[in-house]
């Protein structure tokens, strides 16, 4: 969010965007596709704080997954690394 130290997060399922299928976008089509877990309204943390990501299990007894993804805004300039 711009002039903060806050990052705007939004999560959805994976899909392949005609352009960047276009555009030669190097996914992987052999990696399966999971389901997200839980609410997937936006939601704001602040630079540098960790996101849990918890996926669907990939089959009959099989365990979800969990994914922790620290995010860090790069942009920051000095006052806005201060708020």
């Amino acid at each position: 969010m711009k002039g903060t130290d806050e990052i705007k997060c939004t999560f959805s399922a994976l899909t392949d965007p005609t352009e960047l299928q276009q555009n030669g976008w190097p996914r992987d089509k052999d990696t399966p596709v999971v389901a997200l877990q839980g609410d997937l309204r936006p939601f704001v943390i602040k630079s540098g704080s960790v996101v849990a990501i918890k996926t669907f299990p990939l089959g009959e007894g099989r365990i979800p997954l969990s994914h922790y993804v620290r995010l860090t805004r790069i942009d920051l300039t000095s006052e806005s690394a201060q708020r």
